[in-house]
């Protein structure tokens, strides 16, 4: 196991546990897509909080949309491989342990460029690892591309729309660099196949998730993060307020958010008018669990109120 000199806390709550309870009862695992992200600033010293939720495609008369439930948080002080193989080892055997049901085994998830989480998440085995489109965009856009971005994001979008298969793809791919390399891009041609010309990280087509409606983006866990940083409002805390004040309200809001609503929540937020009025005040749901506390390789166990005292030590 490889040394960690970082705190590696796995969080969750009680409303949490009993949602994640319902929706594996009702819903078939083979329609989930699980999305793994970091966000930051929630705490003075660099730490990275990262979600791991289910988005889940909800179909009705009029469309589909997509709905993600944050079912556990890892706070850290870097996305490392320890840290989100610690969340991806409780996300899969939460079922089991807490209500009797089988480990939780997804069939795929949706991840930035970042091996940490891809060596992590594929320890639910045979799960297959698709990229958000949205942050291989961003990517490119951070290159010297000398007067040929737009046309390149053209290529990357077409590859998105028009590939079907990692094989079909691939073959893409390699056209593009081609081209590119002819542009008088050479060294931007071979960082992007070098980073996305290959599986798992070429596989931000349109279908990659084999889930019907599952798009490879994570734009409901990117519009969550964001909203949550306005419910929060005291960003750069020092670690013990920001896991004993603002962890709660992170954990207890309202676990399922759509895509279509995610920037009016957040708009509700600004004018400070909470997700749920009722979340906070209902004793019940103030409870923040501590799954896993580790600076090394130390494992514990932790429950505890925290609107009524400080975090609560671990038992060890």
């Amino acid at each position: 196991m490889e040394e960690v000199i970082c705190p590696v806390f796995v969080l969750t709550c009680k409303r949490t546990l009993i949602s994640m309870k319902n929706i594996l009862t009702q819903v078939e695992v083979k329609r989930m897509m699980v999305s793994c992200d970091g966000t930051f600033k929630f705490d003075c010293g660099g730490g990275v909080l990262i979600t791991l939720g289910v988005v889940i495609v909800i179909v009705s008369k009029n469309g589909s949309v997509r709905r993600l439930y944050n079912w556990l948080y890892v706070f850290t002080q870097t996305e490392n491989r320890y840290a989100a193989s610690k969340g991806a080892e409780w996300l899969v055997k939460i079922p089991a342990l807490f209500f009797g049901m089988e480990d939780f085994k997804w069939p795929v998830h949706c991840i930035d460029h970042a091996w940490c989480f891809h060596n992590s998440l594929t320890q639910n085995a045979g799960a297959r690892t698709v990229t958000c489109v949205v942050h291989v965009k961003e990517s490119v856009k951070r290159k010297k591309l000398e007067g040929h971005r737009v046309a390149v994001l053209k290529d990357v979008q077409m590859n998105h729309e028009c590939a079907i298969t990692d094989e079909m793809i691939s073959m893409m791919t390699e056209l593009l660099v081609k081209d590119w390399d002819n542009r008088g891009l050479k060294k931007f041609a071979e960082t992007f196949k070098r980073e996305y010309g290959r599986t798992p990280f070429n596989r931000y087509y349109h279908c990659a998730s084999l889930i019907p409606g599952a798009k490879p983006n994570q734009n409901p866990t990117e519009g969550t993060n964001n909203a949550l940083k306005v419910l929060v409002r005291d960003l750069y805390q020092t670690m013990a307020g920001f896991l004993s004040s603002s962890m709660v309200q992170i954990s207890n809001q309202c676990p399922g958010v759509s895509e279509n609503d995610v920037s009016t929540r957040c708009n509700a937020a600004m004018w400070h008018t909470p997700y749920r009025s009722n979340v906070i005040r209902n004793a019940l749901h103030c409870f923040v669990i501590v799954l896993t506390s580790s600076l090394k390789t130390r494992s514990d166990v932790a429950v505890g109120d925290t609107k009524k005292s400080a975090f609560p030590d671990a038992n060890r």
